[in-house]
């Protein structure tokens, strides 16, 4: 499976010290159902814990689909807002769309421009 973050992302993530480790289970936490919510659209918002438990921690916005492609695109402290505004939700739903149907070719391009990166091996 190929896992990828946004520009975006990959700074946010950086700033808070989260981990390719944190990134991973959360993808995990998807597939078993544990501290996600399935927003619809193939968008999820999982939990990642600050080390003291997932109840404090941040949420983020992905785009999975199972065994194929996954892509990091937003996070947010829980203490700074509880969800994501309904517009907001719509673009990640519609972004879905196109990610998750990008070629191979449109991949290496958002690579080659910096728009999106690879998720490092932990």
């Amino acid at each position: 499976m190929n896992v990828f973050k946004t520009k975006w992302f990959k700074k946010w993530a950086a700033k808070n010290s989260i981990s390719s480790e944190k990134l991973l289970d959360a993808i995990d936490n998807i597939d078993k159902n544990l501290g996600t919510v399935d927003l619809g659209s193939n968008v999820y918002k999982a939990r990642i814990s600050k080390g003291k438990g997932k109840r404090s921690g941040y949420r983020t916005i992905i785009i999975y689909k199972k065994d194929f492609r996954c892509l990091f695109v937003y996070g947010f402290e829980k203490s700074d807002k509880d969800n994501i505004p309904e517009n907001q939700l719509s673009d990640f739903k519609k972004y879905s769309q196109v990610f998750l149907n990008y070629l191979e070719s449109d991949l290496k391009n958002m690579l080659d421009e910096g728009f999106i990166f690879p998720l490092e091996a932990p």
